[in-house]
């Protein structure tokens, strides 16, 4: 086989912009309202947790070179203003590892923090352990189960180093605002929530 082929279906690959297509998978994390300088903290508190929590190898300010081909740089909000994204190598359920990255959305329409921490779909179907297609129903539902699960251990593990306002599991979440839970949790939903509860993470998974 070439080795461009072999490349091609590794889905560590940084450089192979393939890995990067299909949209994001991610957990979103509401942190809490922009109030003072203390949101700087929370939110780089909560960038190190979930980064921590999720074992994510690496931290890097391009996807354009491999990690080998680059430095290191410390996850901070610094790091993360100059470079946009942040970037790594996550380890799933099952063993394959995958690129990742993290980026953070400021001054939502409801005047949040939000951290958003995601897996490329193309890498995760490239993970041949995930065939994720959001049009195939239940039988896909059962495939993202594994995934959400995962995301909400991440998520509980983050909880309990800031205690977020809620959070969201699912596909490109980054226009999602507290807005879109005025009226609860929908009765059919694509999406899995974490919502506090007295003190508690309540998490909810996806239905449909």
């Amino acid at each position: 086989m070439p080795e461009y082929t072999s490349r091609v279906a590794d889905p560590t690959v940084f450089t192979d912009e393939s890995n990067w297509r299909g949209g994001l998978y991610e957990l979103c994390i509401h942190v809490g309202y922009i109030t003072d300088e203390r949101s700087d903290a929370r939110l780089e508190r909560a960038m190190v947790s979930v980064c921590r929590a999720a074992n994510v190898q690496g931290c890097y300010a391009t996807r354009n070179l491999e990690p080998a081909e680059q430095s290191e740089i410390p996850c901070t909000l610094a790091s993360l203003a100059r470079a946009g994204h942040l970037y790594g190598t996550v380890p799933l359920p099952g063993g394959r590892t995958v690129v990742c990255g993290w980026y953070v959305t400021r001054d939502l329409e409801d005047g949040t923090d939000c951290l958003g921490f995601y897996m490329p779909v193309e890498a995760l179907q490239r993970a041949s352990i995930y065939p994720f297609d959001q049009w195939a129903g239940c039988e896909d539902l059962a495939w993202r189960r594994i995934v959400d699960d995962w995301l909400a251990d991440v998520g509980t593990a983050v909880y309990r180093d800031v205690d977020f306002k809620f959070a969201v599991i699912g596909w490109q979440l980054d226009v999602f605002t507290e807005r879109d839970l005025e009226d609860g949790v929908p009765n059919e939903h694509r999406e899995s929530y974490l919502l506090p509860s007295d003190g508690r993470l309540c998490y909810v998974p996806a239905n449909v």
